[in-house]
């Protein structure tokens, strides 16, 4: 994909990363002022619904990953560098098409984002600056712990019930992660569906350091006048 390419995606860009500002508004719904308004299921929904906008091929498996990711970051990813820096740069050179938004928030709190490797693809961000701050992300991030977590996704579990949308292969695929906790596992991976219909190739970064280390890139690109929007500010 080359450059150019982003001034397609950059609506959606801009539009992803205000709604990342609303859910971090959002994370802490027990502190928001009385009159806000907005609970802490409301922001689980507006948030289920923003991932079945985005990925209408979503199984169950892919919402509870991006929750998961909201909380575990990529750590569950980093157990060793070295050969995640090889798989990134296997993935970089494998992958003809990277589609979808240059970020987008985890989860309900948007602690996380997915970002786009398309931005090392097309000399947006080097690899270096990008590999740096995942791995950043990754030492930085303090999990929940099991009973905690476990605890965490029953609630986001019955707001799905609530919010009265139906994800691809719910049941089987609520049983099957039932069965994982009871073995302690928490990782899934995106469901194939996913991957195919989406080709969204990314990386999990913290949502401090994106601001920091990679936001500021985003608005020093020559050549591209939609880059120094306000809105990217």
């Amino acid at each position: 994909m080359k450059f150019i390419s982003h001034r397609i995606l950059l609506a959606s860009a801009v539009a992803t990363l205000n709604l990342c500002g609303l859910f971090a508004e959002t994370r802490s719904a027990s502190e928001m002022p009385p009159d806000s308004g907005v609970s802490r299921q409301d922001s689980i929904i507006a948030a289920l619904d923003y991932h079945f906008r985005q990925h209408p091929y979503s199984h169950y498996r892919d919402i509870y990953k991006s929750f998961m990711q909201d909380y575990f970051g990529p750590g569950h990813l980093l157990i060793d560098p070295e050969k995640s820096a090889r798989y990134l740069r296997q993935e970089l050179a494998e992958a003809e098409n990277m589609e979808g938004p240059i970020a987008e928030p985890t989860g309900w709190r948007g602690s996380f984002l997915r970002v786009n490797l398309s931005l090392i693809k097309d000399s947006v961000v080097p690899f270096d600056t990008f590999f740096a701050t995942f791995l950043e992300s990754a030492r930085t991030v303090v999990p929940p712990p099991a009973q905690e977590w476990e605890r965490i996704w029953s609630e986001v579990d019955s707001v799905i019930d609530v919010s009265g949308l139906v994800f691809i292969n719910q049941a089987s695929e609520r049983q099957e992660l039932r069965e994982q906790f009871e073995r302690g596992d928490f990782v899934v991976h995106h469901s194939q569906e996913f991957n195919d219909s989406s080709r969204y190739h990314y990386r999990i970064i913290s949502r401090d350091l994106f601001e920091m280390k990679i936001r500021p890139l985003l608005r020093t690109v020559s050549g591209s006048e939609e880059w120094k929007s306000e809105e990217w500010k």
